[in-house]
């Protein structure tokens, strides 16, 4: 009996084993609560940098916890990507890519539908991990053939809106390294572009799918990412047979 069961169990696919045990639900609360901290993280940093109170007025602001609130964005971002989304093989064996691809497959299928161009553009992960290497390329460009007049390249700054520095140039140009612009409600980081206002809704409607697939995900409604409880997985030999979970 239990060298027929090995047999089965050897002949069907593992990920099928995984998706019916406890440890599916560990991929759908991670899924759940990096999007929910990423949506906490934008309120917090729209609500830090209001857009200017009309067309000809900006501002100019310092505030290096606002800044930290982007990077979480982007990290969070840049996990949930690698949750749905598949990549080649990297340092693996051929089952874990092979679990990588079915895991990638049933979380995009959960999320069929869904509008998530912003999160699961590959610019989000690479601004946040190889900035210096943007800094290069600038840095180049501007050693090699620069444009004349004031050049000025803002680095952590909050501007109201584009345009803010221009009447500092004296008939140079603004290079953004890095700044956050509120009205627009971007981050641009060497030329990149990064849609904060985008990535919040996106964050938005995986939070209601994910609620609305397993409504035990939002049994801590009230509580924030960084207050939630925690949770123990439970595992058996019987906890990837059929009908467990």
């Amino acid at each position: 009996m239990a060298r027929s069961r090995g047999r089965e169990q050897k002949r069907e696919n593992p990920w099928e084993r995984i998706q019916r045990s406890p440890m599916a639900g560990a991929y759908l609360a991670e899924l759940f609560w990096l999007a929910r901290d990423a949506v906490e993280s934008c309120e917090r940093i729209f609500d830090a940098a209001q857009p200017p109170p009309d067309a000809t007025a900006s501002y100019i602001k310092v505030d290096h916890r606002l800044q930290a609130d982007i990077y979480h964005v982007l990290n969070s971002a840049a996990r949930i990507r690698a949750l749905i989304k598949d990549r080649p093989r990297r340092q693996q064996s051929a089952a874990q890519y092979a679990i990588q691809a079915s895991r990638t497959g049933w979380l995009g299928k959960a999320l069929q539908g869904l509008t998530l161009t912003e999160v699961l553009h590959a610019r989000v992960r690479n601004t946040l991990e190889h900035f210096d290497e943007y800094l290069d390329k600038v840095a180049l460009r501007f050693s090699t053939a620069y444009p004349g007049g004031t050049v000025l390249l803002p680095l952590d700054m909050t501007l109201g809106r584009e345009g803010t520095l221009d009447q500092f140039t004296r008939g140079g140009s603004v290079y953004p390294l890095r700044i956050y612009l509120a009205e627009e409600r971007l981050f641009v980081n060497c030329g990149e572009r990064i849609d904060l206002g985008k990535i919040a809704d996106e964050c938005r409607a995986i939070l209601d799918r994910l609620t609305t697939l397993a409504p035990h995900l939002a049994a801590e409604e009230g509580a924030t990412a960084q207050e939630r409880g925690s949770s123990m997985i439970v595992l058996t030999e019987q906890s990837f047979d059929q009908g467990a979970g």
